[in-house]
């Protein structure tokens, strides 16, 4: 049987899980977080020293008029960069075979574009519903309706 791994995500949460069986059992495997996903950017701007000194005014764009990448947005592309370095890293170590991914729609492009291509090339199966938050007996159960 191919090694199956479930993603389940948000910006503040990812979690893999993957099928023990053709029943769809699921067993998580990692869980990652990221408080900052769900985070206000003036929450993030005060929250970290590095930030305090950015002016509201630099929020809104810079001097040649192309937009500025809010903090939310700069801590959600990290986080899903970190999510695709963490993936790539377990399909060279042959952790997995086919990865399906279950992401609120959003979070999901970040992660579309955060996968290397080999990791593309797993993914059998995408999903735009956000059930990272969900206890672990309602993404299986989600799993098992959607996969039968």
């Amino acid at each position: 049987m191919q090694t199956t791994w479930i993603l389940a995500a948000d910006s503040s949460r990812v979690r893999i899980f993957q099928e023990l069986d053709v029943e769809h059992h699921l067993q998580e495997v990692q869980d990652f977080a990221n408080p900052a996903g769900h985070a206000q950017d003036k929450e993030i701007l005060t929250g970290k020293p590095e930030r305090r000194n950015l002016s509201k005014g630099a929020l809104g764009g810079t001097h040649d008029g192309q937009a500025e990448t809010l903090p939310v947005e700069h801590e959600n592309a990290v986080f899903s960069k970190e999510i695709g370095d963490y993936l790539e890293q377990a399909r060279n170590e042959h952790r997995f075979d086919r990865l399906c991914v279950i992401s609120a729609p959003k979070f999901l492009g970040l992660l579309r574009q955060n996968l290397s291509k080999e990791s593309q090339k797993l993914v059998a199966q995408e999903i735009d519903k956000n059930i990272a938050s969900w206890d672990k007996t309602d993404i299986e159960r989600f799993v098992q309706d959607w996969r039968h």
